[in-house]
């Protein structure tokens, strides 16, 4: 029953908080007291449900639907807003940086999700205090089973990305390239008459491939490392917008599920 509070307390999405939690689960005869039951919170760590959640993930990974054969997996970040209190600040959460070496008041943490756009399921997550999508990506990275491919937004692309989904094996990318991605990259922008380009330097055949919205002119570049039978735009352009399911994501995260209605102001129940 403590743990069916804990789930209920995190879980509320009206802004509820430990009464109601501990009401629904333990009933309107003698629920426990709040504060006692926020100071037997702290003596379970995180990563006990840490490790139940990948425990679920687990089971769900036999279930896991099938696009062309590849599972459709989508990697982005998210950033959360903590309460200030001292034990959060002294776990290494800070404001965000401003000019002039200010930061917010307000704390900040940076979430990174690995989603399962077809199936609707989590792989993994990160949670840091420090901004760095490239690093978080690594890590997610490696939850990524044979046999998928990953979506990435404009931030992601880069030499680094290339070579580590090489060195992954039948783990594939498509992702949409920022003009400052890389110089070969900037230069495929400028050529207005290249529609196509491919290259080996990464270790493994990058395939870029520019397209122009209809209306504005603007070209939009992806790169891929998918095989040569995947190579038509209107496939990529179907496959990107799927990649929106992990943006939906992390909206009922905070707003449906209201993740940041932090009921505890300890760094253990932040992650709880």
């Amino acid at each position: 029953r403590f743990n069916l509070a804990i789930m209920q307390l995190v879980g509320s999405a009206n802004g509820e908080g430990y009464d109601h939690a501990l009401t629904e689960v333990f009933g309107d005869d003698e629920p426990p007291h709040r504060a006692a039951f926020s100071k037997a919170r702290q003596l379970v760590s995180w990563t006990f449900y840490r490790d139940a959640l990948r425990q679920l993930v687990g089971q769900v990974e036999a279930r896991r639907t099938t696009y062309g054969g590849l599972r459709l997996f989508a990697i982005d970040g998210h950033q959360l807003v903590l309460p200030y209190t001292e034990d959060i600040y002294a776990a290494g959460y800070s404001g965000r940086p401003l000019e002039d070496n200010r930061e917010t008041y307000t704390l900040r943490a940076y979430m990174s999700h690995c989603y399962d756009v077809l199936t609707g399921v989590t792989a993994d997550v990160t949670f840091s205090p420090l901004l760095d999508e490239h690093r978080d990506r690594k890590s997610l990275l490696a939850s990524v089973p044979d046999g998928s491919l990953v979506l990435y937004d404009r931030n992601y692309f880069s030499e680094d990305l290339a070579t580590a989904h090489a060195e992954k094996g039948r783990v594939y990318f498509l992702a949409r390239c920022k003009s400052s991605a890389s110089r070969e990259v900037a230069a495929f922008f400028d050529d207005v008459a290249k529609t196509f380009a491919s290259t080996r330097r990464y270790g493994r055949r990058i395939s870029f491939f520019k397209v122009f919205h209809p209306v504005t002119g603007e070209p939009t570049v992806y790169a891929t490392d998918l095989p040569e039978s995947w190579h038509r735009v209107e496939l990529f352009e179907r496959l990107y917008r799927m990649r929106w399911e992990v943006e939906i994501e992390q909206r009922d995260i905070t707003e449906t599920a209201k993740l940041e209605q932090w009921h505890s102001t300890k760094i253990n129940g932040i992650l709880q």
